[in-house]
């Protein structure tokens, strides 16, 4: 799959481009437009090479915040469609003040599409919205999908073998309220929730967390990774003193985690280790975000 452009997002047997860059050069597919990487990772799923998929929002940056940028502006114009989460309308002016003749289609489901049901759930829905926009290629993308299918039943197999052997079912956790779902599915206990936003934390929220924290013996926080989650994992571990670690909604945050499987184990991993650090004695209250400390290049950076 030849695409030009400074900045790529790579997805093992996928490619995906992140909008920062022109049309691929003498490309005659139809260019469709991702707004996160997670309907990114999706419709190469489904696409393969008959369309070229691009990604407006960078992995590490709010999906629910966003400004577009005149490089952006310019990239719409050449797109017939663009795919957007059912919380992202206050893009809508925007995209079609770019460009009036652009299609948004917006991938419908609620839920966390880490949850691997979610996920079929919602490539399901996106092959019919794929369908309906490029019927010709209708009977490529069914085949894609079952292919699909098959891929992301087999990362939820991993996932619930990689739980078991680390024997996290059960384990006692505060979770992010962008999270909850995700928590429960990998079969923790959540005994507390807590918001996404610094500023809508209370210092009586706090101290109620910290108190449940105290009374449940919950072992480790589960925070979000993106949109002001990292600081309020960091405020609660602080004052309760235990381990947390940070879970990511959309592939690419990380070198780990470039596609929904390996994004999908890759928050098992993080839970692990957090839960490995509640049964130690070092670092109480350290934060273990996730992300390699290691100098990444293009992933973290494309914004």
């Amino acid at each position: 799959m030849k695409i030009s452009g400074r900045r790529l997002l790579k997805i093992p047997l996928l490619c995906i481009t992140i909008l920062a860059c022109g049309k691929s050069a003498g490309s005659e597919r139809p260019v469709v437009v991702a707004t996160t990487t997670m309907i990114g990772d999706m419709l190469s799923r489904l696409a393969g090479e008959r369309l070229e998929v691009r990604v407006l929002i960078p992995p590490r940056a709010c999906p629910g915040h966003f400004d577009l940028s005149p490089s952006d502006a310019a990239n719409l114009s050449q797109a017939g469609l663009i795919v957007r989460h059912g919380f992202q309308a206050y893009l809508d002016r925007k995209l079609t003040a770019q460009n009036p003749d652009l299609r948004i289609a917006v991938l419908p489901g609620s839920g966390q599409l880490i949850v691997p049901a979610n996920y079929l759930a919602a490539l399901r829905s996106l092959n019919e919205i794929l369908m309906e926009n490029y019927p010709g290629q209708a009977d490529f993308f069914a085949g894609n999908l079952k292919t699909a299918a098959q891929k992301v039943s087999e990362a939820e197999k991993q996932a619930q073998e990689r739980i078991a052997a680390a024997g996290l079912a059960e384990a006692r956790v505060l979770g992010s309220v962008m999270q909850a779902e995700f928590l429960t599915w990998a079969g923790l206990e959540v005994y507390g929730k807590f918001t996404n936003s610094p500023d809508e934390l209370s210092v009586l929220q706090l101290k109620e967390l910290v108190e449940t924290a105290d009374r449940r013996q919950v072992e480790f926080i589960a925070g979000n990774l993106h949109s002001g989650g990292e600081e309020v994992a960091k405020m609660i571990a602080a004052e309760s003193g235990l381990p947390a670690c940070l879970l990511s909604n959309f592939p690419g945050t990380n070198e780990r985690n470039p596609a929904f499987g390996e994004l999908l184990l890759d928050n098992i991993d993080r839970l692990v280790e957090a839960r490995n650090r509640a049964d130690s004695t070092g670092d109480p209250g350290g934060l273990r975000t996730g992300i390699s400390q290691a100098p990444q290049q293009s992933l973290a950076n494309t914004f």
